[in-house]
């Protein structure tokens, strides 16, 4: 029972473990200027993008100054074509019409703290990585959302970014991970397996000496009796 009880413990901590690494490691948190809006780990964002919030007849909602020295992550153009210019933020263009455009499963590559910067610049929108906060200028009316699972955060006024960031400084793949953690499971099981196995081998091996040491002095007993009365 104690052999059991070990086994079902090992095997319910990494599992635990297990979740637990995948949890910190593909955890992504999306923030906006509010630390209360931060999410729980493993939510992924989905964006939303008014026209609205970023067109300013023709003009460049972001200064000049700003993105002269930046290279852009992905562009939209507003037509139906998705241009990806390197793959650092990964997401998928859900929707897309003359309204605005809807992208799910935002999140970043790498680790570390990264913002999200949604500029317009000549009929262009743009997404841009920085390592440190952006606050992009908009206009009044402008708006843009997170959609999540549990509540919607709006980015009004001057914080109009996204800040997307993985929940620790460690990036693995997954299925490595998961490799790992499968082969240390049953690594551990296997063992368990045979140690429990070698207890009961020997627990079997004492009872067969015990059984033979009791069959000899039986033995023994029959064939000394006789010779005693002779």
């Amino acid at each position: 029972m104690q052999a059991s009880n070990i086994k079902f413990t090992a095997m319910v901590f990494f599992l635990w473990m297990w979740m637990y690494m995948f949890r910190k490691i593909d955890g992504f948190k999306c923030q906006t200027g509010d630390p209360s809006l931060w999410e729980s780990p493993r939510k992924r964002c989905t964006l939303y993008v008014n026209w609205d919030c970023v067109q300013s007849e023709g003009e460049s909602v972001l200064a000049k100054q700003w993105i002269k020295d930046t290279v852009p992550i992905a562009k939209w153009k507003r037509t139906s074509e998705f241009e990806l210019i390197n793959s650092f933020f990964v997401g998928r263009l859900e929707r897309y019409n003359e309204n605005g455009l809807i992208i799910k499963d935002l999140t970043t590559k790498d680790a570390g703290n990264y913002t999200l910067a949604v500029i317009y610049d000549n009929g262009t929108l743009y997404l841009e990585e920085r390592t440190s906060p952006i606050y992009v200028p908009s206009l009044p009316s402008c708006e843009a959302q997170i959609y999540n699972e549990t509540n919607t955060s709006h980015l009004n006024g001057r914080n109009d970014s996204i800040q997307v960031s993985p929940c620790d400084g460690r990036h693995m793949p997954e299925f490595i991970i998961g490799i790992l953690a499968v082969l240390g499971i049953s690594i551990l099981v296997l063992s368990l397996t045979v140690i429990c196995l070698c207890r009961k081998l020997n627990v079997l091996r004492n009872n067969l000496r015990k059984t033979q040491r009791q069959k000899g002095e039986e033995l023994r007993s029959l064939t000394e009796v006789p010779g005693s009365q002779v």
